[in-house]
């Protein structure tokens, strides 16, 4: 198309412009592009944490930050049950607000460290609470 052209390629996505406009599009694991998680290489089983299970891409639309789209690690099916579904685009976690980059930053680091969590998702132009937990148990009562 005329006045589409990559305007970047990063570790974990591509920026098109589009006549002066740009807008981030995020690379799939699969890629493997994304960096490793941030909490140890090998989790022992008890302590497997959040950001190990879950996989995150930035929504940017016009440069700003729209939120974070999540998708549960291929392997972690056993280790975590929750309620995202495809189109979900996450604003926040716990008191972590995901519209700001600042605000961001802080909730990845934190998902180092958690193993249940709160996110609201917005879903078909509502918003709606989503808990998370590595433990299978809490994930069971929730269903």
């Amino acid at each position: 198309m005329a006045g589409v052209f990559i305007a970047a390629i990063e570790f974990n996505g591509i920026t098109v412009n589009y006549d002066g406009d740009t807008q981030l599009f995020a690379l799939p694991e699969s890629a493997g592009l994304l960096s490793a998680p941030l909490s140890s290489e090998n989790p022992e089983k008890n302590n497997i944490y959040l950001d190990y299970l879950l996989i995150t891409n930035l929504v940017y639309q016009l440069e700003a930050l729209q939120g974070i789209r999540l998708n549960i690690r291929p392997d972690a099916d056993r280790s975590l049950t929750v309620g995202f579904k495809p189109g979900d685009l996450t604003i926040k976690m716990n008191n972590y607000s995901l519209m700001r980059n600042e605000s961001v930053e802080a909730a990845m680091q934190a998902l180092a460290s958690l193993l249940t969590a709160q996110f609201t998702v917005v879903r078909n132009g509502q918003e709606e609470l989503v808990n998370v937990s590595t433990n299978t148990r809490d994930n069971e009562k929730d269903k």
